[in-house]
């Protein structure tokens, strides 16, 4: 076999399990799109923003979570849901300490996108990467800020 068609049977391979493996992650995105709805509908809660795609980083200590999944903003909590479930995640905003953005988190620098940094109360940090980083971080500073003057 002559090397044009070793390399024109590899990357026709890698085309064929490239589309397979974007299939499999769009679908996955879509199904927990709808499980977000679903159970955001089930609790009484208004999505404000997303569903969408989004990235999620976690570190305590040197153990560390990095992922992408789908990422909405309810009236009452931040949720984001993981390709497994480990790596489900549900902030309610009384919750959130303080809010910060940058380019950097602990050390992880991620396609020139900021990440929306939250400081949780138990001193711990996550932060994520969302489409329009500005407008989640200002309904974000809202929803803190509604949370703290409910009784």
């Amino acid at each position: 076999m002559d090397t044009f068609k070793v390399v024109l049977i590899v990357l026709v391979g890698n085309a064929v399990v490239w589309t397979l493996v974007l299939a499999c992650l769009k679908r996955k995105a879509r199904l927990l799109t709808e499980a977000i709805h679903t159970e955001s509908a089930t609790t009484g809660e208004t999505i404000v923003i997303g569903p969408e795609r989004g990235y999620y980083n976690y570190m305590k200590g040197i153990a560390s979570v990095k992922t992408s999944g789908v990422i909405a903003l309810t009236n009452k909590r931040l949720i984001f849901r993981g390709p497994a479930n480990m790596m489900n995640t549900d902030i309610p905003f009384d919750q959130i300490a303080d809010l910060s953005q940058n380019l950097w988190f602990q050390g992880n620098y991620r396609n020139g996108n900021e990440f929306i940094i939250l400081k949780l109360k138990n001193d711990h940090e996550v932060a994520f990467q969302v489409n329009d980083t500005r407008r989640w971080a200002e309904a974000i500073q809202s929803s803190m800020s509604g949370s703290q003057t409910e009784p």
